[in-house]
């Protein structure tokens, strides 16, 4: 057992050195591409590990024989790219190789060769739907100086689980655009959907989501004065409707000011309207009716666009406490006859002249 432990302690520390030497012996660090196109630039970016700086020859070779070539010098400390054009007319190979060589030592990368000579664009107007819900599609076939291409495709849509709901096969499109609708079904496989387009070279996907639809939230608060009194004329309150992701809401409310009576409940305001986001319940209170109780506040919010309705509440209390306080001004101890008489009639919010 302890030969054992002593065994993988000493090959640990072996492959840590190991890996050092390994990384100290190395001068230079290079990315290369995985894929090359005639006619576009080839870069390499370089790192040099040690201080100093180095000569660089970078290499175009096919099936051992240099097509391309370009020289370049690399400074420790700094990034550098080295590039070279890709001829034109490069054809394809499997021997296609980029060699980077420096100060007597090299770097050789395979590299895959792609004669692109059309460009594929996919376009939905929106990445995710639900269920019945229609997408619209748009393909878009260009040559690589970036105008209509008139090539024959074939498109194929995927659901989330990797089956066929529709295709087309070997249409072509007009100035290069295929445009067409195509609805989701009732029950979808949710997931990522795949739109599949084929131009008999290479195959271009694009990918969206169909999910459960989830029906946005929205809250109803309503402001309004917390008592009233049998003198009060006039109710104010305010009724303020907002979705969670804070925009607001346009639909329809039902706004009512209702008080319970001996004979039954007394609708101050009962009055449908539109709302966006905001609206305010304005009404004018008989004086002649004796309130003998609180009066409740009910709003209905509805957004036609989801078919939902949200419904709160709110009450404002009759106050009976109310007591008058009297003040004389100017304070006089002695009053003449045939003179005005003026006094104060004050609440704890409300003043009134009488005179």
């Amino acid at each position: 057992m302890k030969f054992q432990i002593l065994f993988w302690i000493s090959l640990s520390f072996l492959l840590v050195w190991i890996g050092i030497y390994a990384a100290s012996a190395s001068k230079l660090l290079a990315a290369f591409p995985k894929i090359v196109r005639p006619g576009s630039p080839l870069i390499v970016n370089c790192h040099l590990l040690k201080r100093g700086s180095q000569n660089l020859i970078l290499e175009l070779v096919k099936d051992g024989s240099t097509i391309r070539q370009n020289t370049s010098t690399v400074t420790f400390g700094k990034q550098h790219n080295i590039m070279l054009n890709v001829p034109p007319d490069l054809t394809s190979s499997k021997n296609l190789r980029v060699k980077l060589s420096y100060s007597g030592d090299s770097i050789v990368s395979p590299i895959q060769y792609d004669d692109l000579k059309s460009v594929v664009l996919i376009q939905t107007d929106r990445g995710m739907y639900a269920k019945n819900e229609e997408v619209k599609m748009r393909i878009v076939t260009l040559t690589q100086s970036l105008k209509p291409l008139k090539t024959q495709i074939s498109v194929a849509i995927y659901d989330g689980k990797n089956k066929l709901v529709q295709q087309w096969l070997n249409v072509r499109g007009v100035l290069g655009v295929f445009s067409r609708k195509f609805s989701i079904p009732g029950d979808p496989n949710n997931g990522q959907w795949r739109i599949v387009v084929d131009d008999t070279k290479r195959k271009t996907e694009k990918t969206f989501i169909v999910r459960k639809y989830v029906v946005p939230k929205y809250k109803v608060d309503i402001s309004c004065p917390t008592f009233f009194t049998r003198s009060t004329r006039r109710l104010r309150c305010l009724v303020k409707a907002r979705y969670m992701f804070g925009r607001k809401v346009n639909g329809v409310v039902h706004a009512q000011l209702v008080t319970k009576t001996r004979d039954g409940d007394k609708f101050l305001y009962n009055h449908h309207d539109n709302i966006r986001g905001e609206f305010w319940i304005t009404t004018t209170k008989n004086t002649s009716f004796i309130f003998e109780n609180d009066i409740e506040v009910i709003a209905r919010v509805s957004d036609p666009s989801t078919g939902t309705t949200v419904v709160n509440s709110a009450v404002i209390n009759l106050r009976r406490d109310a007591k008058m306080i009297w003040s004389l001004e100017p304070i006089r101890k002695h009053f003449q006859p045939g003179l005005k008489f003026v006094t104060f009639v004050s609440f704890k919010q409300y003043t009134f002249i009488i005179g």
